[in-house]
């Protein structure tokens, strides 16, 4: 009888061993499919945030040029029809990977990470696109987390290339205000209001409410008092 009584509690402890060790090894699985997430959404939004950035002002800029310039020799015409051409199509491709990549961010790379403190060169570069930009802060800066450093210059960047796509002639500002605990920013333009730079398809604002959300802040966007458009953003200075 002892014997049994042996036998069965073994059996009991082995069917224990092997169901922890099954909970164990679902446990890892999920976790590292996690990680595969993450770094998929990462890349997605890296991908969006600089390439589609850069390909909508050559659009942008090649569109102005061809109208601004109708005595330019054929070739040359030709040339920038193309540039605008194979801009838009670059942008169509870059939307259909986006889709298929979209899922969280994970501010470690090899590269050093854009923040706020190189928001200038930015600003620099969408001024000279076509949206005369402007930066107006107040409080003391403080260094922020490089996850929210990240994402309020990535919220930045997106706010500027949505307004100069959809926006037309138009004037922008972004407003940094630091305080104890968060850093808020008002990006708004004088453009064609939110039907125009906001279009109900693409990812754009989207992607910068999961930026804010992920860093432990939030974002709202809507209608700006001058007709245009506002982002309003809030994020810690530490992700939550």
């Amino acid at each position: 009888m002892l014997g049994g009584i042996a036998s069965a509690n073994r059996r009991d402890y082995l069917a224990a061993l092997r169901a922890r060790s099954e909970l164990v090894a679902r446990t890892q699985e999920e976790e590292i499919r996690r990680t595969v997430d993450a770094e998929r959404l990462r890349i997605a939004r890296e991908l969006h945030d600089v390439v589609a950035h850069t390909m909508s002002t050559i659009n942008v800029q090649a569109g102005v040029a061809s109208y601004v310039t109708s005595d330019l020799p054929p070739t040359a015409a030709e040339a920038l029809r193309a540039f605008k051409t194979a801009s838009k199509d670059g942008l169509r491709e870059l939307r259909a990977i986006l889709a298929v990549l979209r899922q969280a961010d994970d501010p470690e790379s090899n590269q050093p990470q854009p923040g706020l403190a190189r928001l200038d060169p930015l600003v620099a570069g969408v001024s000279a696109a076509g949206l005369p930009t402007r930066i107006v802060s107040t409080g003391h800066p403080r260094p922020l987390a490089p996850a929210v450093d990240l994402a309020a210059y990535r919220i930045v960047q997106e706010s500027l290339t949505n307004a100069i796509r959809h926006a037309g002639p138009a004037t922008a500002v972004v407003r940094i205000s630091y305080n104890h605990s968060d850093v808020r920013l008002c990006i708004t333009d004088t453009g064609r209001g939110p039907s125009a730079t906001y279009p109900s398809t693409g990812h754009g604002l989207i992607g910068m409410r999961e930026r804010a959300a992920a860093a432990g802040g939030s974002l709202t966007a809507g209608p700006a008092g001058n007709g245009g458009f506002e982002v309003n953003v809030l994020l810690p200075m530490e992700p939550q």
